[in-house]
């Protein structure tokens, strides 16, 4: 790509915009497929070179008073005060505060163990939600992120160099600008964050309504710019591509990808979960949290990552008929959201969740694929289906035989399962001075 920005521009850049930058914005934005060594077409890239030149420096101008406004904004914020630790009760002191304070006496270990964990699921997502010092870092972030966007999408919205000047000209990128994300046309969000399962260190994820060709503006931009602050990266090698920022101060990290549509319809399937279960977030919460304790909640590391937790649970919640099927052409819920009653109640958290699980701690992972599709949660594996591995098949919910865990080995599914029979080993076997393995 920027090996053709240099044969059109051997010579010439001024010194204060690095070559290979405003050569790589230079051909993204003139999208040149080969030239000529004519004199004709030598005038007509000088000047087409000046025109770009004069557009990176009013965009640049106007970041960097963006970056300006965003430091600024930041030292602004005052950090919270460290705060108390919550921890959770012992399972002992849980017991006994149920049969002298509240005078609930318990019978049997195993209701014991089960109001335990539910007690416990609750208290552990309310302590690591992230609180409101995290969540205005976060707005600054997007916002800042939603200007760049704005700004470079300019740049790709015509060839004609006047109208794009104009353009950018009458632009304001501001931070101030607090207009929720939901508004926007062009931006979505999603992931943990838009669903509220998020804690301190949670990624930011937004879907971008945009070309490539800005993806690659945005992360030229960032790059030119040199900020210490807001380090860029560009993959354009991911299944979708997308820009990373990273905030270096708060290690905040925020990653732009190019309209992930099927992201978003995932999205909306677990808000619809959520919203038939108001309880359900705290066992998604849980089983996140236990994943990632454990060390198998990501797919470069040849596990099963964030959303694949997800529909597993939902997959077990469908074989214990709390949620229906997705059904159809647009895989809708077989069972309409007004006419369901919530079965997720306080009490059942806590055996729902040592249930998971007891299941797949069983469950043939060779033999049977996991699917929201099929009635159960589940059905025959069909491997030759599959153009991916199917070692561990967790069926992705909007594309029929695509696994969303084709990166799991024979090695790391071995580790997956024995990860299974240790939590039901500590799940049923809590005794006093035991806290929740969460």
């Amino acid at each position: 790509f920027e090996s053709e920005a240099e044969d059109v521009f051997a010579s010439g850049t001024p010194s204060h915009v690095p070559s290979s930058s405003f050569h790589m914005m230079h051909c993204t934005i003139c999208d040149f497929e080969s030239h000529s060594n004519s004199e004709h077409n030598q005038h007509v890239h000088s000047s087409i070179h000046q025109h770009n030149l004069l557009l990176l420096n009013i965009v640049l101008e106007k970041m960097r008073t963006l970056l300006k406004q965003y430091k600024e904004a930041l030292y602004s914020l005052s950090a919270p005060k460290s705060g108390h630790v919550v921890s959770l009760p012992t399972f002992g002191e849980f017991i006994q505060h149920e049969n002298n304070v509240s005078g609930n006496a318990l019978e049997g270990e195993s209701q014991q163990r089960d109001c335990y964990l539910s007690h416990c699921l609750k208290q552990w997502y309310t302590s690591k939600r992230p609180c409101k010092f995290v969540k205005r870092r976060r707005k600054l972030l997007i916002c800042f992120a939603r200007e760049l966007l704005r700004t470079c999408v300019i740049l790709d919205s015509g060839s004609n160099f006047e109208e794009v000047k104009s353009s950018l000209l009458a632009s304001s990128p501001d931070l101030n600008n607090h207009k929720p994300v939901e508004d926007d046309t062009q931006l979505a969000l999603y992931g943990s964050v838009a669903l509220e399962l998020d804690t301190d260190s949670s990624d930011i994820d937004l879907s971008a309504n945009v070309s490539r060709k800005t993806l690659l503006w945005i992360h030229s931009t960032m790059r030119h710019l040199k900020s210490p602050l807001i380090k860029c990266e560009l993959c354009l090698s991911a299944r979708t591509p997308l820009v990373t920022f990273h905030d270096t101060l708060y290690h905040l990290q925020l990653d732009l990808a190019q309209s992930m549509s099927d992201k978003l319809f995932n999205c909306r399937m677990i808000q619809e979960c959520l919203t038939r279960e108001p309880n359900l977030r705290y066992l998604v919460f849980g089983v996140k949290s236990f994943a990632k304790k454990a060390g198998i909640n990501c797919s470069f590391s040849g596990t099963v990552n964030s959303y694949g937790w997800t529909v597993l649970l939902f997959a077990y919640l469908q074989s214990k008929e709390i949620l229906p099927l997705l059904v159809g052409e647009t895989m809708a819920f077989e069972q309409s959201l007004f006419d369901h009653t919530p079965q997720i109640s306080d009490a059942r958290l806590g055996e729902l969740f040592r249930g998971f699980f007891q299941h797949f701690s069983q469950f043939s992972f060779h033999e049977n694929r996991v699917s929201l599709r099929q009635k159960g949660g589940s059905t025959e594996k069909e491997a030759h289906k599959f153009a991916d591995n199917a070692v561990l098949t967790i069926e992705r919910p909007f594309e029929a035989y695509s696994n969303n865990a084709r990166q799991v080995t024979e090695k790391t599914l071995r580790v997956i399962h024995r990860k299974f029979h240790e939590m039901v080993t500590k799940l049923t076997s809590l005794s006093d001075g035991d806290r929740a393995p969460l």
